[in-house]
């Protein structure tokens, strides 16, 4: 049995009580994450025009986009959702491979599953979800080729979606193959959009989620897809990443550990790399009671996101300045936060903030660290004030990995704040209805209340 059929036999067979207790909350935290970043994400530029090209085709009312309220087919839902989800950068990231999402490409598609279908259970939404999920970060930590310039969002996003909207959709075993062959026939999405500063950067998780429910639909309806996609020939591996990959992860412990548990949540609403640099940054200012003012200039170890030096100093748009280290770690010197408005296109022209950013060079380590945790372990920010001094502040696991997690409240808070940001209004009685619905999803006997509420239909 290959891979493939492995995957599908056990995605099959997975039901909410087979689940370990922390994959359960896990999967509830994601739930609650990836809600509150599409919250957020609603009214950034690109959604909206998404959301429209949706509402503009005529199509039947099987889901809705979150916060615009439309009802549309359900893959165009999952397009919208996606999309949203993905915009403020601000989503959960695996970080035992190389670096990626995953929320952003399950979630929206199981969610505009389960309205597809008329409804679903908490207890069913949860497997589902996880299965999804999991898949993604097994896939992860096979690759190890590195990124290649795939956005594995995207690229693995069409499987993780496929799986979990396929279980949602009751797929037989068979069926359930031919979904993930029908999604390996999409995947797609590059890295060239952090390169150009482009909107489709958040585009490409929208993409997938819609991808991974076109696949599974298609599948119910008999369509076959190939059955061995990861490792025969002309299959994932082999084509995306020459052969070069570790086949154990694809497999290991399979339906008995869970990778949802080992999904990092994000404090600060920019690339995960640049968190252990702004992490550093505030507490340097913090801890030493330093003022804008007094820096001189400021070096951070090791180099990422420093390149090209003029485009990551000075941000030419909104995605440019979420992939900057010097553009993040000057809002955390000056500010004293880093949150969802200084990325604005008004907040990247701030001449304070860029006035320090063009202060702020880098160097290398000496002995790097494993090369994926130097995205959340070991960095270090060193600042030269103007009297003379030279104060330096490092960093363990950066807040928000699994060992050093952040807990439910504060991703509370997090989906407080992001909602403030809806492109609609969201009443305080809604939000907190949802967060308390999320608390206790495995209870709940239908998911589309909590869409309701996030929808313009429960206000």
């Amino acid at each position: 049995m290959n891979a493939s059929q492995s995957i599908a036999a056990y995605a099959a067979r997975l039901s909410y009580e087979a689940l370990p207790a922390p994959a359960v909350d896990a999967v509830k935290r994601d739930v609650l994450d990836t809600l509150a970043t599409a919250l957020g994400g609603s009214a950034r530029p690109g959604v909206l025009a998404v959301v429209e090209l949706a509402q503009s085709w005529e199509s039947k009312p099987e889901a809705t986009s979150l916060v615009y309220g439309s009802r549309m087919a359900a893959p165009l839902a999952a397009l919208c959702n996606g999309t949203m989800a993905h915009a403020l950068d601000f989503d959960d990231t695996f970080d035992f491979g190389p670096p990626f999402h995953t929320g952003v490409a399950v979630v929206p598609a199981a969610l505009a599953a389960a309205e597809h279908l008329g409804g679903a259970s908490g207890k069913e939404l949860i497997p589902a979800i996880a299965a999804g999920i999991d898949l993604m970060c097994r896939l992860s930590r096979a690759t190890t080729a590195g990124l290649r310039g795939w956005h594995l969002t995207s690229l693995y996003g069409y499987l993780g979606s496929a799986l979990a909207s396929g279980m949602l959709l009751r797929l037989s075993e068979e069926q359930l193959l031919n979904a993930l062959g029908i999604a390996y026939s999409q995947c797609a999405g590059n890295l060239r959009c952090i390169n150009d500063g482009a909107l489709s950067k958040r585009l490409q998780a929208g993409l997938a989620a819609k991808g991974g429910l076109l696949a599974a639909q298609l599948a119910q309806r008999g369509v076959t897809g190939a059955h061995d996609i990861f490792e025969g020939e002309n299959s994932l591996f082999p084509v995306y990443f020459r052969g070069e990959y570790d086949p154990t992860p694809l497999t290991e412990k399979l339906g008995v550990r869970f990778d949802v548990t080992n999904l990092s949540f994000k404090p600060w609403p920019a690339c995960r790399a640049t968190h252990p640099f702004i992490e550093a940054s505030l507490r340097l200012m913090q801890e030493q009671n330093i003022k804008p003012e007094q820096i001189a200039e400021v070096t951070a170890a090791p180099p990422i996101f420093f390149e090209p030096s003029d485009v990551k100093r000075r941000p030419r748009t909104i995605v440019d300045a979420q992939f900057s280290v010097p553009y993040t770690m000057a809002v955390a010197l000056v500010k004293g936060a880093v949150k969802i408005e200084d990325f604005t296109e008004e907040s990247i022209r701030n001449e304070q903030v860029l006035a320090l950013a063009a202060r702020i060079g880098c160097r290398e380590l000496p002995d790097r660290v494993e090369r994926y945790q130097t995205y959340v372990k070991d960095a270090i920010v060193e600042v030269k004030t103007r009297d003379g001094r030279t104060l330096s502040q490092s960093v363990g696991w950066v807040y928000g990995h699994p060992e050093n997690p952040m807990s439910w409240e504060s991703l509370a808070a997090k989906f407080r704040d992001c909602a403030a940001w809806s492109v609609k209004p969201i009443s305080p009685q809604a939000v907190e209805q949802a967060i308390g619905f999320l608390a206790q999803l495995e209870r709940e006997p239908d998911v589309r209340p909590l869409i309701r509420l996030l929808s313009g239909e429960a206000r």
